[in-house]
Formats: structure tokens, C-alpha cells, sequence
């Protein structure tokens, strides 16, 4: 099976007042074609942090996230602009992520 997302390495700190939080620290993992994945752990852990270094609101600080074996990101780049009809994200709360008067054919 081929590997569609892959995370290498991939770090996320962030400065505060008090000092460096890492956030996401060396997280390696790899989703292949037709597999269920599941992210989980503890309120705090990461998860939706490793999920928003994917869609590209964070940078990651280092570290590799590679989709359909590309580079996707790396350090000062902004999300590629054909990778936003490939990866995409429901928030937590979908009645205030998607538009209720259109389908979710019309949003993709």
C-alpha cells in the first residue's frame, strides 16, 4: 500500500511568558491508502496540534510532513494551494465550520 501522509520528526514549540511549550515534540507516524488511523491521548497531548500543523494554520518549528510522498511544508512556507482540495478539516464544532445553507458538495 502506498503512504499518503507521513510525519517525520515533527516538532511544534511555542514562546510564552514563562518560557518554551513544546507542544509537539519529535512525532513520527505514517498513514497508508485505505488504512483507519486514529489520533489519540489525553486532553493536552497534542492531538489537535498535530492536526492543525497538517492543514498549515501552524508551521512546525522542524521535522517533515510529506503527502503522497511531497515535502509539504517547510519551515516559512504557507500551505501549497493545491493541497487545500486534497487535505481538508472538520472542525470540533461543523455548525460553525460549514455553511448550513449549502451541501458539503458545494464546499469542497
Amino acid at each position: 500500500m502506498d503512504t499518503i501522509l507521513e510525519l517525520r520528526n515533527l516538532k511544534k514549540y511555542f514562546k510564552t511568558k514563562r518560557g518554551i511549550v513544546k507542544a509537539v515534540d519529535d512525532v513520527n507516524f505514517e498513514i497508508k491508502e485505505n488504512e483507519i488511523f486514529g489520533l489519540v491521548g489525553e486532553s493536552g497531548s497534542g492531538k489537535t496540534t498535530v492536526a492543525n500543523l497538517i492543514m498549515g494554520i501552524y508551521l512546525p518549528t522542524s521535522g517533515e510532513i510529506k503527502y503522497k510522498g511531497e515535502t509539504i511544508f517547510k519551515l516559512a512556507q504557507k500551505r501549497p494551494k493545491w493541497l487545500k482540495k486534497e487535505i481538508q478539516m472538520v472542525f470540533q464544532n461543523p455548525a460553525s465550520s460549514l455553511n448550513p445553507k449549502k451541501t458539503v458538495r458545494q464546499i469542497l
